[in-house]
């Protein structure tokens, strides 16, 4: 479900600052629980309720996910009621709730899903986004490098850094030598300040990422890989690390950043001394 949103507005879920179109194609997925569905979708509809076009396209998808994903909640789930949110997603920015919270033991679910990087810094905003900027540019990258196919949706993308189990369903075309050698690379960078790119979990490697989390086999020869792939790799690096100035446009703004292969060339031809571990 494609729409074309003349708005400037963005939907905070989860940490993540998200464009309309995003939500709605988390929203769409069949594979969304039906819980954050409701959640998102009422968070969404509190955010975007003065967005007449927009309230109109989350109901369709409303529509489309009561018939076909769980029609049993038709007629019996007060949750279809969706001008009622949840009231944790309803709270103005800014509330603070000042009673303590235990967490119960049946809280904690085990998980059989996959792992993925946790390479997000929580509790650190400037640094959250300047790291959402980073994987957005690495998404755009790898789907212009025909590294991963057009299934591959930006929230899937996303949830690979994010560090909770879960499968992402990245649709990942390119050989599984790149893949191993990139996963490898990145659980093992660390940038200038000895720093890591990825925080280490207990039992996660570059081999069993490539089996759990892309159903591949790893191969981790590296005479298999071609001076383009070997550059592209070092990109990918360079650009997570939040310690590299991103390229910036001739004549541009501050914000008006250069991303294309020729600029990172550029940079990176005079940088080379700063990419230790890549």
């Amino acid at each position: 479900m494609k729409y074309n949103f003349v708005t400037d507005k963005r939907i905070q879920i989860d940490g993540f600052v998200w464009h309309p179109q995003d939500i709605l194609e988390r929203l769409s997925s069949p594979e969304l629980p039906g819980e954050e569905f409701w959640r998102c979708m009422a968070y969404a509809l509190y955010v975007m309720k003065d967005d007449a076009e927009y309230v109109a396209a989350l109901n369709d998808v409303k529509k489309i996910r009561t018939k076909f994903s769980f029609p049993q909640q038709e007629a019996t789930t007060p949750q279809n009621e969706l001008s009622v949110a949840p009231l944790r997603m309803m709270r103005p920015e800014g509330y603070t709730n000042n009673l303590p919270h235990k967490r119960k033991s049946s809280d904690k679910k085990i998980s059989n899903a996959p792992k993925t990087l946790q390479y997000y810094v929580s509790g650190h905003k400037g640094m959250l986004r300047e790291q959402q900027k980073r994987v957005d540019i690495i998404f755009k990258k790898f789907s212009e490098w025909g590294w991963i196919g057009s299934k591959t949706t930006s929230y899937d993308f996303n949830s690979l850094f994010t560090g909770e189990d879960r499968h992402c369903n990245i649709d990942w075309k390119k050989n599984t030598t790149v893949l191993s050698v990139l996963l490898s690379r990145m659980l093992n960078y660390k940038n200038r300040h000895e720093e890591n790119l990825i925080v280490a979990q207990t039992g996660q490697s570059a081999s069993s990422m490539v089996r759990e989390q892309f159903n591949l086999t790893p191969n981790f020869d590296q005479y298999r890989l071609t001076e383009d792939d070997k550059f592209k790799i070092m990109l990918t690096l360079f650009i997570l690390d939040v310690q590299n100035p991103l390229p910036l446009r001739y004549g541009g703004s501050d914000n008006d950043y250069d991303v294309s292969d020729a600029a990172f060339k550029e940079v990176l031809t005079g940088r080379l001394r700063i990419t230790k571990g890549i």
